[in-house]
């Protein structure tokens, strides 16, 4: 497995996990629970969704999206 040698905030992570996928990060939507990766997401130039599990929606303003738990993508989806 290859280390990454700058971790998130660091977009690096995210790019190569897009590059390995063969799509484009705009392509991409990241998950996060934090702020790190709220900045590491939209540097990656990603769709960013913040999750409230560990960080409140305060924390997490920088998302282009934030929900409380994982049941609502479904409601996303329609």
């Amino acid at each position: 497995m290859e280390t990454l040698k700058r971790p998130k905030p660091a977009s690096d992570g995210i790019i190569k996990a897009c590059e390995f996928l063969k799509i484009k990060s705009s392509e991409a939507i990241y998950i996060g629970d934090n702020c790190q990766d709220i900045i590491a997401g939209k540097s990656a130039g990603c769709f960013t969704l913040g999750i409230t599990t560990t960080s409140s929606r305060e924390k997490l303003e920088g998302a282009d999206l934030v929900i409380d738990n994982l049941s609502q993508l479904t409601d996303l989806a329609t």
